[in-house]
């Protein structure tokens, strides 16, 4: 069985159904490396607030830079980063269910 597959051109309406379309079309653009390349700007916007906090606490950390809150936000980015998330969700089920009863299918016997 042989089946031909069709290229057809990528518009925002035909891929509306999986998600957004990166095109350059009316994007703010200026040239770099001597003229060599166009650089576009803001091609893509994300609605993330975790990211958002993210940008946030690390401008915190780069205007404290060596006071307790940079030391403080760089700790918690490494614990965050270098934890798998699997472990994570344990030791936040140990922590909020076991140790201050706030989940309430978790119980310790001691």
């Amino acid at each position: 069985m042989s089946r031909i597959i069709v290229a057809e051109p990528l518009t925002r309406d035909g891929f509306a159904e999986f998600g957004d379309v990166i095109d350059t079309g009316g994007a703010n653009h200026y040239p770099i490396n001597g003229g060599r390349t166009e650089r576009f700007h803001d091609l893509a916007t994300a609605f993330d607030p975790i990211a958002n906090a993210r940008y946030a606490a690390s401008f915190l950390s780069a205007l404290r830079r060596g006071k307790e809150a940079d030391v403080a936000i760089r700790g918690i980015f490494q614990v965050g980063l270098s934890m798998p998330v699997f472990y994570l969700g344990l030791v936040l089920l140990t922590v909020f269910g076991a140790r201050l009863g706030w989940l309430t299918g978790v119980t310790v016997r001691r």
